[in-house]
């Protein structure tokens, strides 16, 4: 395991405003995860594990016990019409102290400044006691994008996609249409094309192979790619470009083209291991490395068996 020079967690920004308003709330909380996440010697804890403080209560100690960390950021977010604020605070769990809080006041348009200024409030203190690169202190400052009307579209996509209850065909058809005004709102908005091809993904993931079939997995394909351009540190779009050739492999495990795959397998097994090295505290990427080893026996079964 990766040896880092701290922890922290980013716990869910509480809503204390309408429910149609909480994307506001998860949205900011996710933003901050990934930008802080792009500090090499600092350990964030992933969406996955926070998640199971939301709408908790919970003392700090209690989470930092539970989480193993050093420091935790808490926050909430209300939304009144037009209006934006945003109060948040981060916890020094050795000191038993509130090392840095602050409150914003903005209309709603400036919740990317806002996000700015969080990001690079919490970078700064932790910098005084910690030492972060130049390179990792611009990269956390870099954004997803300045589109307000792509951001919530995203985040909209998210909230339809992780509906357990439905098809995963029904959620792909419902979650498109949005991803693709996002990126036609902003064509450099690397978690729009990565939610894109996600659906397109999943559009797919009970059907036997087809022409569409394979014309969306390439799709899928080179838009992971290019959210990867914009975004280097984009964890979906680095899980699509292991997975997609994976469930297209397992697809095709009956035909002609079984040989083939070979080269594949080794290829995306390289990727896989890449990014369990790029993420190696990510349970995000530990499940993906389950579910794509698990894909590969079954094709490198396959292909034994045809031998």
């Amino acid at each position: 395991e990766k040896d880092y020079d701290a922890s922290i967690a980013i716990l869910y920004m509480e809503n204390i405003s309408t429910d149609e308003n909480s994307y506001f709330a998860d949205g900011l909380t996710e933003e901050l995860i990934n930008r802080i996440s792009r500090i090499q010697n600092l350990k964030v804890r992933p969406r996955t594990d926070v998640a199971a403080f939301k709408n908790q209560t919970a003392t700090m100690n209690e989470i930092s016990e539970k989480l193993q960390v050093n420091y935790i950021v808490e926050g909430a977010v209300k939304i009144v019409d037009d209006n934006l604020r945003v109060n948040v605070s981060l916890f020094d769990i050795a000191q038993n102290d509130i090392a840095w809080s602050d409150s914003y006041n903005k209309k709603l348009i400036d919740i990317f400044a806002v996000q700015d200024e969080i990001a690079s409030s919490i970078v700064a203190k932790l910098d005084e006691s910690l030492t972060f690169s130049t390179m990792d202190i611009e990269a956390s400052r870099r954004e997803s994008t300045e589109n307000i009307e792509a951001y919530k579209l995203i985040n909209q996509c998210y909230e339809i996609l992780n509906n357990p209850k439905q098809d995963s065909k029904v959620l792909a058809e419902k979650a498109i249409p949005f991803a693709e005004k996002a990126i036609l709102l902003d064509s450099t908005y690397a978690d729009a094309y990565a939610v894109l091809a996600l659906g397109k993904l999943m559009k797919h993931m009970n059907d036997d192979i087809s022409d569409e079939a394979i014309k969306d997995n390439n799709d899928a394909i080179l838009l992971a790619e290019k959210a990867l351009f914009y975004d280097p540190d984009n964890e979906l779009a680095t899980a699509e470009l292991i997975l997609i050739p994976a469930f297209h492999m397992r697809a095709m495990k009956y035909s002609d083209k079984t040989f083939e795959n070979l080269f594949l397998v080794r290829q995306t097994t390289m990727r896989m291991d890449r990014a369990i090295r790029k993420f190696p505290n990510s349970p995000f990427f530990l499940s993906i490395g389950g579910m794509y080893f698990a894909l590969i026996y079954q094709i490198t079964d396959d292909i034994t068996y045809l031998e």
